[in-house]
């Protein structure tokens, strides 16, 4: 009986400290800075509640994103004024919590990070908290908090600060982190994914957009796939990239890849570009494929168009398909323009897939091959374009006096864009001469774009327009090859011999667009 009695006892007081453990709220905020965003994942624990809202007072407004898994379940999160609210439908307990932030503010040689941190949700009693805001690319110099915070370094988690508290419910504290803004990474603007499905092998080609956000920033990026993902290779918008300037490492279940850009943004508001090929084999159950359209990649994309292209067909569950159509042999299919978190909240993507029955052209890159197929393909085209110039007839529109006169005003910027490009590469002006010109030209050329676009009233005008558009968007493509060529042969990442051949291929093609948009003018 005193056994019993005994054991009783201990049931009892596990219970109780069992309930009390469920009702002590706990939160953990793991913040990491991905410029110019601060990606907040929430961890809530110790209590069941429906729904849960975060108070994150004016800073709502800098909410980019935000998504909660509980349960199986997944929401989008909803803004109401200054409150984050996400519904799951019934209790849950526990639950993980990501909110994208845009919170990084740069100005001249210092960054600015503001860290609005969701201290408990309304739903919870008094928590406890800990958090850990980690990123920092350089040592802080200023740190503003409501906290003791402890601060670190190490090579995973960079520079880093982490603190502990007992909140109440809906409580913010906001943390202000001033550092040095050289060697800032550039952040991904875009992205395009093409998933290629064919016999034996998925191949993922993703092209990104990069954008400078300081001045003096990293040549440096690095993304994160996962470890099934091989890498093939990494393109810029001229050639393919040596070994030397990039690898890949495979670190528990992630493909850490690491890129030397070969033509980095130079200053806040350039672009840079790069196409990375990754492989994986195809595993089909019963005709059905998982398609690897939202793997992420280690970075919050803002904008990511995903195409998938078949050698074949494909019937796709779940989700449908905005736009399909037939290109090289291929059916291709647009799945639309996502935001891209990457932490398995995004929706899986199956289809059923019938190949069609010819031999599959195989998106291995192989570089020399490709290389020497472009440059052939490059002459044609050129060749094609000189015979067909010859052979065109004249397109002559009458257009509005004031419509003419802004696009005179477009045609004149751009040919000083082009005069600034022959400058920098004769010598005679400076790298940074040159990069604030080209940055001041592009900012008038789009004030232009948009004034001819208000002065296109007739239809010859916007014939005009159109056509104008098309010639400026190939010769601001040509030029940014330009300047990767240049750099490329400067690093000797490109051998001087056929650096100097392409430079002047480039700049014969953009001798040519010229010309045509001079011909609108005349």
């Amino acid at each position: 009986m005193r056994w019993f009695a005994r054991g009783l006892t201990l049931l009892l007081i596990a219970a109780v400290l069992s309930r009390t453990a469920l009702c002590e709220p706990r939160i953990h905020v793991d913040a990491h800075l991905d410029p110019p965003f601060l990606i907040e994942k929430v961890e809530v624990e110790g209590f069941e509640a429906s729904r849960l809202t975060f108070n994150l007072s004016v800073n709502a407004r800098a909410i980019e994103y935000a998504v909660a898994v509980a349960g199986g379940i997944v929401v989008r999160g909803v803004l109401n004024g200054s409150l984050l609210l996400f519904d799951f439908g019934r209790p849950v307990a526990g639950a993980e919590v990501w909110i994208v932030v845009r919170a990084l503010n740069v100005s001249d040689a210092m960054a600015t990070l503001t860290v609005p941190l969701p201290l408990a949700p309304l739903e919870a009693g008094a928590a406890n908290v800990s958090f850990t805001v980690r990123g920092i690319p350089s040592e802080p110099f200023d740190v503003v908090s409501n906290f003791n915070l402890s601060r670190g370094y190490s090579p995973d988690l960079l520079n880093y600060l982490r603190g502990n508290a007992t909140s109440e419910p809906g409580a913010l504290e906001v943390i202000e982190v001033r550092f040095s803004a050289s060697g800032l990474a550039p952040a991904v603007e875009s992205l395009v994914r093409t998933v290629v499905v064919e016999p034996g092998t998925i191949t993922i080609l993703d092209n990104y957009t990069l954008l400078g956000l300081a001045g003096q920033g990293g040549s440096d990026v690095t993304f994160a796939y996962a470890a099934n993902l091989e890498l093939k290779s990494v393109k810029g918008l001229v050639t393919f990239y040596p070994p030397t300037l990039y690898g890949a490492t495979r670190t528990g279940n992630l493909t850490l890849v690491k890129i030397s850009l070969i033509a980095p943004p130079q200053s806040a508001g350039d672009r840079a570009r790069v196409q990375l090929e990754l492989s994986m084999p195809i595993r089909l159950e019963g005709g059905v494929a998982k398609i690897p359209a939202f793997v992420g990649v280690g970075r919050y994309i803002p904008e990511a168009r995903v195409l998938v292209k078949v050698h074949g067909t494909a019937t796709f569950r779940g989700l449908s398909p905005v736009e399909e159509w037939q290109e090289d042999g291929c059916r291709v299919y647009e799945l639309g323009v996502f935001k891209l978190l990457g932490e398995d909240v995004e929706p899986g993507v199956q289809a059923e897939v019938m190949f069609a029955p010819r031999t599959p052209t195989r998106y291995v890159a192989v570089s020399a091959l490709l290389a020497a197929v472009a440059a052939v393909a490059y002459l044609f085209h050129l060749r094609v374009r000189k015979e067909g110039a010859a052979l065109a007839p004249a397109v002559t529109t009458a257009v509005a006096s004031e419509f003419s006169v802004a696009l005179r005003e477009r045609v004149s910027n751009i040919e000083t864009l082009v005069d600034a490009w022959d400058k920098y590469s004769a010598g005679r002006l400076s790298r940074q001469a040159y990069r604030q010109l080209v940055s001041k030209l592009k900012r008038r050329e789009e004030d232009l774009k948009k004034r001819c676009r208000e002065e296109a009233s007739t239809e010859a005008a916007a014939q005009a327009l159109e056509r104008a558009d098309r010639l400026v968007s190939e010769i601001l493509s040509q030029l940014s090859k330009l300047e990767e060529t240049k750099l490329g042969v400067e690093k000797g990442t490109i051998p001087k011999k056929e650096g100097k051949k392409l430079l002047s291929e480039l700049r014969g093609s953009i001798a040519e667009l010229l010309d045509e948009l001079e011909a609108l003018i005349e």
